[in-house]
């Protein structure tokens, strides 16, 4: 994805804006959730196909949505679980026993 110039004996690597603009591109995609495979997706198609990107990206919305609803029901199952733990005097918990079942 990147070309690494050639360090100099005397300092740092100095990368071309372009490369820094890339590299801008890349975490900016990582953020939104995308893999390193889909980026370079992303950058093969660049501007010149935004009907594709804006599919990959829909795609996207989708599995972000789905993990959303997930992780909502995970947390509505937690809280149930400790809305049952508080209320009970048993000498079990309602946590441990629902990893049982």
């Amino acid at each position: 994805m990147l070309v690494q110039p050639q360090k100099p004996t005397e300092g740092f690597r100095q990368y071309p804006s372009e490369v820094l603009q890339r590299l801008r591109f890349i975490k900016r995609a990582q953020e939104l959730g995308f893999t390193l495979d889909e980026i370079i997706n992303l950058l093969t198609l660049g501007d010149g196909d935004c009907l594709e990107v804006q599919s990959l990206a829909k795609q996207k919305l989708v599995l972000v949505s789905k993990k959303i609803a997930d992780l909502q029901r995970l947390e509505s199952n937690l809280s149930h679980l400790i809305d049952q733990c508080s209320s009970t005097s048993d000498l079990s918990c309602p946590i441990v026993d629902s990893f049982k079942e």
